[in-house]
């Protein structure tokens, strides 16, 4: 068998009956190996490298965080209420936790009427600069928003929320000295508002400080400082605020008395009951009828006297849309029905009962030259 291999080898040297090409061909003892190439893979690999190194140089930013505050006053107006956090009111269901706070150090137009509701809270595996939270702490539940997380840096300086160098743009994390003369422009004065209601304390200064967050800690703001908590403090994040409806029933003659006072006015309230006045005046309220409730509002000494103007300035200088307007009333005047009625024996009457939001509600009454019952005053205890 060797010989014959060897003679055919032989016979393949020489030049017939075969080309060239097909003695190189059928010579080749080993099929050869074609040159593998990894260029797709290393180009893959070298753009993830580059990736991943760019992310390393340039972190993303903390959520709410801006290179630089705008200097302009409508600009920065309009960042601030961008990045306020809204609540959704919703009616709580049998599996959701509500609770009510004691102290509240969140900042937000909205919570700034309604901090008081019960507040519906949802347990979370993680937490992220902007929420909301219900820390519980002593016996006690506090609201308050986080503006930092572990890993974060927090400085804060000239008055202002640094997180990893770059300045926090939530309500309530700047304090501007701002013009609130009468000779401000109206820009300022929108900006100078909103600072108010969003600010616990807006003249003063917050307290300089610089800290890394640690592990299993959050950073928050207290009044006006920022301070480092546990997660294990924290009961849960505030998700929505508890819907509150009004439950104000008027009886057939109790409506046609309102119809008759848009219509005729006062007068026709002669002989009318102390309770059924109380009635109307929440009635005026939740229609937002601020012309009728001044009307049902006593000019006595007793009482602060205002003007028909600064009355109605009470009730519109907010940012409420009509339905939240009528929660916060329902809020406070729920359960008048249940009023226990007694005099003072110095001509008022009292109108006392639990509201809602457990505050303890007397409405003071008080008839004009006329015989008709007012509404003079309204304590909380």
């Amino acid at each position: 068998m060797n010989d014959f291999k060897r003679e055919l080898y032989e016979e393949l040297q020489r030049d017939a009956p075969f080309t060239e090409a097909m003695k190189n061909r059928m010579l080749r003892t080993k099929a050869p190996q074609k040159k593998k190439t990894y260029r797709p893979v290393v180009a893959i690999a070298g753009i993830l490298a580059i990736a991943f190194l760019f992310i390393l140089i340039n972190p993303s930013p903390p959520p709410y965080t801006v290179a630089s505050l705008p200097t302009d006053y409508e600009e920065l107006l309009k960042l601030l209420k961008e990045n306020e956090v809204v609540l959704p009111f919703v009616p709580a269901e049998d599996d959701q936790q509500v609770y009510r706070v004691d102290y509240k150090h969140f900042h937000s137009e909205q919570l700034k009427d309604f901090w008081n509701f019960p507040l519906i809270i949802e347990e979370k595996s993680s937490y992220h600069i902007g929420d909301y939270i219900l820390l519980g702490e002593k016996g006690y539940h506090s609201a308050t928003q986080i503006v930092a997380v572990a890993g974060n840096q927090v400085d804060v300086k000239a008055h202002q929320v640094y997180v990893d160098g770059q300045p926090l743009a939530l309500p309530g994390m700047i304090v501007l000295d701002i013009d609130r003369t009468e000779n401000a422009s109206d820009v300022e004065k929108d900006l100078a508002q909103y600072v108010e209601h969003t600010s616990t304390y807006p003249s003063i200064p917050l307290s300089a400080t610089s800290f890394q967050v640690g592990k299993g800690e959050i950073a928050v703001k207290m009044d006006q400082q920022i301070e480092v908590k546990r997660l294990a403090d924290i009961v849960g994040e505030i998700v929505a605020i508890q819907e509150v409806k009004s439950t104000l029933v008027l009886t057939e003659h109790e409506q046609a008395l309102y119809e008759g006072l848009k219509d005729k006015g006062l007068d026709v309230l002669k002989g009318a009951e102390p309770m059924t006045i109380a009635k109307l005046y929440i009635k005026t309220m939740l229609e937002q009828e601020f012309d009728l409730n001044y009307m049902l509002t006593s000019q006595h000494k007793n009482y602060m006297q205002l003007t028909e103007e600064e009355h109605h300035q009470q009730f519109t200088t907010h940012s409420l849309t009509k339905e939240e307007f009528q929660q916060r009333i329902a809020s406070f005047y729920n359960g008048v029905e249940e009023a226990i009625v007694s005099e003072d024996g110095t001509g008022e009457t009292h109108i006392s009962y639990d509201s809602p939001i457990g505050l303890r509600l007397v409405m003071k009454l008080r008839p004009n030259t006329e015989g008709i019952w007012q509404v003079g005053m309204i304590e909380t205890q």
